[in-house]
């Protein structure tokens, strides 16, 4: 018979016998040192943690970027694929969802705040427009495939076309921070003088520390026909000023009018029309204004008076010392003394309308005259006589405006020459709308990627009443774009402050303030109001005369392809 021939198996086998025999008689134990097995082993255990591995990625993949379903609630829907934002009406469990294609999250949200108040009115329980109604819910935006947006029934094109693209809510670090300013940098590049150097007006947002607060030296500022304003740090009031004489007391600087044909406030305040500074109407109107700086004319001037002080007559400047702590200069008026800064004394002097210097005078011979508290012409003068701001070495000037400690704060600074309010890495948007009063700015600035979310206010008077009632202005949403929108609700049944809320901005009376005098110069967009955004469309091109055309360096002109 043949033999059967050895199958590999078998030798492998009888191999493997030979290595266990050996191992007994070396080691006296038959199990080798190198079990073969142990590598067998190795690999699945090894195998079977890199699947776990990829399952469980595939598991958090899943979670951070799920492929989505259609929520069975309204809300906004945005195409993962393709970016398209729906607001999702209807109910799944009623099986009456449909889409709305729209323009943005927040036409999105303003078309389910109308649909809800219109819910609510024809079921008899309209919200109510008082101010403790209830505030509406915030539409949640779900990122789903577009493929589950297949076969769900579809209506027209609806929103603001141009509604902005950020809604911040409460706390979100998205919110700019409550500093804003106005600055007019004056270019002095191919011009004689700087009064006949070109404007920029810049509005930014979220930008403090802009240069250096305005202090003994007064700006001289000139207008386009040729007006001249003193614009100065607000002297500290020697006495407690009437209701007349106030300012905005949150402002640490003012403007006033002045003549460069009086001699006496030309003289006094050294103000030399060759250096004056050109700003623009929008800069002039955001600093608070006060009484002109003229020589005032008082009353019996250069008569006798009934007060005997060292010769003295009515219109003498009393320069009242002691050596020590007492340093004060006073004018003898007809009914008493009154306080004055050096700089009015200095105006007074210039006037000529008493012959000789101001009278060097002791506290005890005034002690026993009348002070006249009485308000006067000189009271908001200057308080000191310096050389004003030399525009060629500061071509910047900023009104700054802060929101700290629930209480505004506003005042002038100035910026080094060749310093640029914006930062240099950065890059302002061009605004070519001009503001509801036809003042147009030149450029705005804000950190990208943030908005603001505030209430007009021109200031603190502007409080609401009541505990936590906040400020009582207009609400805005301000893009990083320049553009602002106001929050409105034509809606019967639902207020502003609902329409805010719903939209996600959170508690209206936690909206800071935004000087009104700087935010009011942005253009405005398209009110968000919810009745608004229920217009339909079947396509939305813009008129032709909207917008403009970048430059060669950055577009391509109509009808040429671009690079």
């Amino acid at each position: 018979m043949p033999s059967t021939p050895t199958s590999k198996s078998q030798v492998q086998a009888y191999r493997f016998m030979l290595r266990r025999m050996e191992s007994a008689l070396v080691r006296k134990d038959a199990v080798m040192l190198h079990d073969p097995m142990s590598s067998h082993i190795r690999a699945v255990a090894v195998g079977v943690l890199v699947a776990m591995v990829i399952s469980i990625g595939f598991v958090i993949f899943g979670v951070l970027n799920p492929a989505g379903s259609l929520p069975s609630e309204q809300g906004v829907v945005i195409g993962k694929q393709s970016g398209a934002v729906y607001a999702l009406m209807g109910q799944a469990a009623q099986s009456n969802q449909r889409l709305v294609p729209t323009f943005n999250v927040t036409s999105a949200r303003l078309l389910l705040l109308a649909q809800q108040q219109n819910g609510a009115q024809g079921g008899g329980a309209a919200q109510g427009g008082g101010q403790n109604a209830s505030a509406p819910p915030v539409a949640a935006v779900t990122v789903v495939d577009d493929d589950a947006l297949k076969n769900v029934p579809r209506d027209k094109k609806q929103g603001l076309v141009d509604g902005p693209q950020l809604l911040p809510g409460a706390g979100s670090s998205q919110r700019v921070s409550n500093d804003w300013a106005l600055c007019d940098t004056v270019n002095l590049a191919n011009t004689p003088t700087p009064v006949t150097g070109k404007v920029t007006v810049t509005v930014l947002a979220g930008m403090s520390n802009l240069g250096t607060e305005l202090g003994d030296s007064p700006i001289l500022m000139v207008t386009p026909d040729k007006t001249y304003y003193l614009v100065y740090k607000r002297p500290a009031p020697l006495y407690a000023p009437t209701q007349s004489s106030r300012v905005e007391t949150n402002s640490r600087a003012v403007r006033a009018k002045v003549f460069l044909d009086d001699p006496a406030i030309k003289a006094a305040y050294r103000l030399d029309p060759a250096y004056a500074t050109p700003v623009s109407t929008a800069m002039l109107n955001a600093i608070p204004q006060v009484a002109d700086l003229k020589a005032p004319e008082i009353p019996s001037v250069n008569q006798p008076s009934k007060f005997n002080v060292k010769g003295a007559v009515i219109g003498s400047v009393l320069h009242v010392t002691n050596g020590s702590d007492v340093d004060q200069r006073y004018v003898l008026l007809k009914d008493g003394t009154h306080k004055i800064s050096p700089a009015a004394a200095h105006v007074l002097e210039f006037s000529n309308q008493v012959s000789g210097s101001e009278i060097q005078a002791q506290p005890f011979d005034i002690s026993q005259i009348r002070e006249d508290t009485s308000e006067q012409p000189f009271d908001n003068f200057p308080q000191q006589a310096s050389n004003p701001v030399d525009p060629t070495q500061n071509q910047t000037s900023c009104v700054t405006w802060t929101y700290q400690g629930n209480e505004q704060h506003s005042t002038v600074t100035v910026l080094p020459k060749d310093t640029n309010p914006v930062p240099l890495d950065k890059k302002a948007q061009p605004i070519g709308t001009p503001s509801t009063d036809g003042q147009l700015v030149t450029q705005f600035y804000m950190p990208t990627g943030q908005a603001a979310v505030v209430r007009g206010s021109v200031s603190d008077q502007d409080k609401a009443f009541g505990t936590n009632a906040g400020y009582s202005g207009p609400i805005y949403v301000i893009s990083d774009l320049g553009v602002k929108y106001g929050v409105a609700s034509s809606t019967k049944g639902m207020t502003g402050t609902q329409v805010a809320q719903g939209l996600g901005l959170g508690d209206p009376a936690t909206f800071p303030p935004a000087p009104a005098q700087i935010v009011g110069l942005l253009p405005s967009g398209t009110q968000l109001d919810p009745a608004l955004a229920t217009k339909t469309y079947d396509s939305a091109s813009p008129p032709a005369n909207v917008g403009s055309f970048g430059s060669p360096q950055t577009s391509g002109t109509p009808g040429t392809p671009g690079n």
